[in-house]
């Protein structure tokens, strides 16, 4: 029986891949120059916008996302290795987790839809009283903004 070798780093016992390391480690050392260098999550003007500025805005005027968007203006970011709703990281960060699976980050000034981040605005609710403020709020899609609607 051959024996097979493992990676040189100590602790690791994955295979040997090449230059000594496993494969995770031959990558970090052929990016980083360094096989036991982590990769850092959070980089960029994204997340130091959403943690330096929205997180701790006090403001009561809606704070607008400046960087992307989902197809439905909601803003959104890279974090934690998923895209993920801004609003909804950062109504975890002021209210704590939601209260159950089915609720969700809503907006108490009706802007979602144009990426406001204003922490303040935000509110943990369901998918019910989502639908009555978008009704109070006129951003609704019924009688003329519906799609089908003949006029």
């Amino acid at each position: 029986m051959a024996h097979q070798r493992i990676c040189s780093v100590e602790g690791c016992c994955k295979p040997h891949i090449a230059l000594g390391y496993c494969m995770t480690h031959y990558h970090r050392n052929r990016r980083h120059k360094n096989p036991l260098a982590v990769p850092k999550i959070l980089h960029g003007a994204c997340p130091k916008f959403l943690f330096e500025t929205a997180l701790p805005y006090s403001g009561s005027e809606c704070l607008i996302w400046p960087f992307s968007r989902n197809p439905g203006g909601a803003a959104q970011i890279r974090y934690q290795g998923r895209l993920q709703l801004v609003c909804r990281i950062l109504c975890e960060e002021k209210h704590g987790p939601p209260p159950s699976p089915k609720h969700g980050a809503l907006h108490r000034c009706g802007n979602g839809h144009l990426g406001c981040c204003n922490s303040g605005h935000l509110y943990w609710g369901t998918h019910t009283q989502n639908m009555h403020d978008r009704n109070l709020h006129g951003t609704s899609n019924r009688g003329q903004r519906q799609w089908l609607a003949r006029l």
